[in-house]
């Protein structure tokens, strides 16, 4: 599992530049934590991380899926922010699920 999220995480977003430092080598949630947090920030997103293992990574203006963001629960099972419009033209957020086999623009797996 945490070799699927490794190249989810990888493939989809792009590798970015947050530094830390620890005595200990970290551990792999904590790894995998840190990758979540600079693929993120590398994407032009802010990472939050939310209660019980969740994340959500926000993004200033759509990606190329036209998501504004991208949340996901501790198992990996993520939704994206995606902008619609209602009949009145004003815009309205709604989540929408990602399935583990949907393939994503830049042509990888989310499994």
């Amino acid at each position: 599992m945490l070799i699927k999220l490794s190249y989810f995480l990888q493939s989809v977003l792009l590798t970015g530049a947050l530094m830390t430092t620890a005595i200990a080598p970290p551990s792999p949630s904590l790894t995998t934590a840190i990758q979540i947090a600079q693929d993120c920030v590398a994407f032009g997103g802010t990472y939050h991380t939310l209660a019980a293992g969740h994340w959500i990574c926000l993004y200033p203006t759509p990606d190329q899926t036209g998501a504004l963001g991208l949340y996901c629960n501790v198992v990996q099972t993520c939704d994206r922010l995606m902008e619609t419009r209602r009949p009145d033209h004003t815009a309205s957020p709604l989540w929408e699920p990602m399935v583990p086999t949907e393939r994503i623009d830049d042509g990888t797996m989310t499994e």
